[in-house]
């Protein structure tokens, strides 16, 4: 593992390793998320999240390139209490125009199921906020999960920054 924490796929175990390889190679995964979320293309990103008492990820939108989200869980009922926090809150009805606010500033907040082999599949939206809760977990308790990212290409980025461009500017396509 680097500084930055990043680890390539080859440093991986190679049940992972293969685990990855079938995610990406996957007709009928791929087809289920290109159902899922409505898109034709996509590109995946990985990334493994440790979260230990006190880690909190703040209420937010994700970027724009983002499509969506697989997140897998990997705590029981055996070693995780869900008293202690770490679902993943799917939160409706912002109550403030900043785009900073606090779990109090939504309606309503719905908790994603985070253990005994359970996952959250969501498409990234303009109000699709999300977020985890501050970890009130004892010491040596750990939130365990592995994202799978679904990403725009590049080339559909581009396009549709040309295309955004040329409605501005009234050119034609």
């Amino acid at each position: 593992m680097d500084a930055g924490g990043l680890v390539r796929r080859e440093q991986l175990p190679t049940a992972w390793q293969g685990f990855m390889d079938e995610l990406e190679t996957s007709d009928e995964y791929r087809r289920f998320i290109r159902r899922a979320l409505g898109i034709s293309d996509f590109i995946p990103r990985y990334a493994w999240h440790v979260g230990s008492k006190g880690s909190e990820v703040s209420p937010h939108l994700d970027s724009p390139s983002k499509i969506g989200t697989h997140i897998l869980y990997f705590n029981t009922s055996v070693d995780w209490n869900p008293e202690w926090g770490g679902s993943t809150l799917v939160l409706g009805g912002k109550k403030i125009e900043a785009m900073n606010p606090d779990f109090a500033d939504f309606e309503t907040s719905a908790a994603a199921r985070i253990t005994d082999n359970h996952s959250f599949l969501f498409k990234n939206t303009s109000s699709a906020w999300h977020g985890a809760t501050a970890l009130t977990s004892p010491d040596g308790s750990y939130r365990r999960l592995f994202n799978i990212i679904f990403e725009t290409s590049r080339r559909s980025v581009g396009r549709k920054l040309v295309d955004r461009a040329r409605a501005m500017f009234a050119l034609p396509s």
